[in-house]
This record gives structure tokens, sequence and C-alpha cells, in this order.
């Protein structure tokens, strides 16, 4: 009955919530370099930041009391498919960027 009892900005593990174990999920089942603790923290930082501005949304009474979301800012904030982005994209996850190689070497 708690399974899904979650507290926005509140990440656990426990019940069906995975919030708390996202980021290093991703980062394995992609291949992703290793991360610092200090990094894998700024992170979920961000995580936690855009799920409580969700949340203002959907609670939001009119679209223009609700924080705009990150595909629609203009604060200069650099912003791809929805995710605010500080650094330049990376190459992509490494068993893509091998798979893209091995195509092109047996094209050959």
């Amino acid at each position: 009955m708690n399974a899904m009892v979650t507290v926005p900005g509140e990440f656990g593990s426990f019940g069906h919530d995975y919030r708390a174990d996202t980021a290093r999920f991703v980062r394995d089942a992609y291949g992703l370099p290793a991360t610092s603790d200090e990094q894998m923290e700024r992170i979920e930082e961000v995580l936690r930041k855009l799920e409580l501005e969700r949340a203002e949304r959907i609670k939001a009474e009119s679209t223009d009391a609700a924080p705009p979301a990150p595909a629609q800012r203009s604060d200069g904030e650099r912003v791809e498919a929805g995710v605010p982005l500080r650094v330049r994209r990376t190459r992509g996850a490494n068993w893509l960027r091998q798979r893209h190689k091995a195509k092109g070497a047996g094209a050959a």
C-alpha cells in the first residue's frame, strides 16, 4: 500500500521508489565513465531540483504560476531533450560507439 508513497526531492530506495539508485544505475547500465562521489552528489542534486520544479508545475493553479519546464527556459542555460546542460555533450555510451565502429569496420 505504501510502495508508491514518495515525496518530491526526497529520494529513497524502498518499495517501488528507485530514485536514490537511478543515477548510479544509468551510469552502470550504459557503461559511462566512473564518477567521483562529489560528481554523483551534483547529479543527484540536479535530479532533486528538477523533480521539485516538476512537483511545483503539477500543483500550480495556472501555467503562469508554475516554474518553466527545462525545455522552456530562457535564462541562457543550454537544454537538450529537456535536460539542462552545463558542459558539452559526451560522445555517447561506450557500447554504442563500439557498435558504430564495428559496423564501419565491417562495411569496408
